[in-house]
């Protein structure tokens, strides 16, 4: 088979899946956003049980943590999910369910024995459902939030034109 046939045929099949990239992103932001934000509001509208639930798992100051998190998870989960904002919301966002996963796990016994060894059983952290939540926001806060954002859309092209603005002359 030619070589140059095989390159063509790699490089028209990746250009048509780089279509597919904005699209695949908004469904992840949309679906992590969304749920986010269901979660969110469940903990801002039930402080006192979220409050004895985090208490249980020896979370400090349990009442003002679940504003923290029930207002990132909130605010985040909508912002992610629009697009606006999305890599400087993902660092938060992303923070507060590593913190989730770690405090849960680290809470029960049994489980701080297999985190310790989670390289040779990735179950620990695959299973855990703040797991996608957090994959999600990493993903963002690196590649950014694709073509069908907000920051894309309105934001880049202020920017731009900022940028592309000629600068003063010298005196």
């Amino acid at each position: 088979m030619n070589s140059k046939c095989c390159g063509g045929c790699y490089d028209w099949i990746a250009c048509k899946l780089d279509l597919l990239q904005p699209v695949f992103l908004l469904l992840l932001r949309l679906y992590i956003g969304y749920q986010a934000a269901v979660a969110g509001w469940a903990h801002l509208t039930h402080v006192d049980k979220t409050a004895e639930f985090f208490a249980s798992l020896h979370i400090p100051a349990p009442r003002l943590n679940v504003y923290i998190a029930g207002s990132t998870e909130l605010f985040g989960g909508i912002l992610l999910a629009l697009g606006v904002a999305s890599r400087l919301i993902a660092i938060p966002f992303s923070f507060n369910f590593l913190i989730a996963i770690l405090s849960v796990d680290l809470a029960d016994p049994k489980y701080r024995q297999l985190l310790e060894n989670v390289f040779s059983n990735q179950d620990i952290i695959l299973k855990d459902d703040a797991f996608p939540f957090l994959f999600v926001g990493i993903l963002i806060l690196i590649f950014g939030p694709g073509k069908l954002s907000v920051d894309h859309l309105l934001l880049r092209p202020l920017l731009h034109r900022k940028e592309s603005a000629p600068l003063p002359a010298a005196p």
